[in-house]
Order: structure tokens, then sequence, then C-alpha cells
């Protein structure tokens, strides 16, 4: 059985989501903040395990602590997101399967938010690329973030195996 190491899972989080064509921030018709967070900078990994489990040929069980620095991006509130830390764990067989976890959202003034999100990645053996669709919602905060509700949308791209590893990905946040 060969070791998979799934590289830039976040991923998944969330070091590897570029930015969309839309110009954010913006208030949605609904009053929610819209921002899409380029976080195309190379996450920095800060623990990771691999599990390799022993019932079908890479099959990989993975727990990753996920440091993503320096995003500077703008929200409505005149606040920017300067860190996301994100904490996941994936099921993969050949980089198929689900993963779920955690990022922790903070802002220049010290401000933050917690992002609860799951989702499922895919491979086709013909492809470089694979898939991930991921959907969340903020469960806590502080300070001015206290109160905020909202959602996550992602979508992303990513060779584990390539030199760049990312392509073409988004990490939308919506909150009031």
């Amino acid at each position: 059985m060969k070791r998979i190491k799934l590289c830039g899972l976040l991923l998944l989080c969330t070091g590897c989501f570029a930015s969309s064509d839309t110009n954010t921030p913006y208030t949605d018709a609904n009053g929610y903040c819209v921002v899409d967070v380029n976080i195309s900078n190379d996450g920095k990994y800060v623990q990771e395990k691999i599990i390799n489990v022993p019932d079908i040929d890479n099959h990989v069980l993975r727990v990753v602590e996920i440091s993503y620095p320096n995003l500077q991006t703008k929200m409505c509130n005149g606040n920017t997101i300067v860190d996301i830390d994100s904490y996941y764990k994936t099921d993969y067989i050949d980089h198929d399967g689900p993963f779920s976890g955690y990022s922790i959202v903070k802002t220049k003034n010290g401000d933050s938010f917690v992002l609860n999100s799951k989702g499922s990645s895919m491979k086709k053996d013909t492809e470089k690329f694979a898939s991930a669709q991921m959907t969340g919602r903020i469960i806590s905060g502080t300070g001015s973030l206290s109160k905020a509700t909202g959602t996550l949308q992602a979508s992303i791209q990513f060779n584990r195996m390539g030199d760049k590893p990312h392509k073409a990905n988004t990490f939308m946040i919506k909150y009031k």
C-alpha cells in the first residue's frame, strides 16, 4: 500500500482557494456582507497526522492543523481578515471521500468567528486535479462579531502531487 501525502488539503481549508472574479466585500439584498477570501497564499502546516487504513489500497485518514497568515481581505464593517487557522479531518480513498472541520477567521482588530464546515472530494483517474465542494456556517464569534451569523461556500480544485497544487477556487463567506 502506498502512502498518500495529501498536500495542501486545506485546503480545505483554506489556504488553497483563489479569489473569484466577484468584487467583494459587498452587502447583498438580505443584508449579509459577502466576502470572497483570497486564500491563494501557501498555508503552513502546524501539525499533521496520517494514518493508512489497511482495508483498501490508498485509504488514508488524516488530521491537519493549517495556518493561513497575511490574508488582508477587506470586510464590510471596515475591518480586515488577516489570518485563518483551520483544523480538519479527512477520510479519503485515492482522494475521494468526506472531510470536516473548523476554521477560525481572525481580523485585524482582534475580533474573530468560527466556521464549522464539511464537504467531499473526488478525483477522476484521468484528471490532474481533485475537486471538492464545502459548505459551512458560523457557529461563534468574539468582539464585534460575537453575534455574527452566516455561511461558507467553497469550491476547491487541487493536485496533491503537483508543484502548484491549487487552482481556480473560491472561499465565500456571508455574514451579518
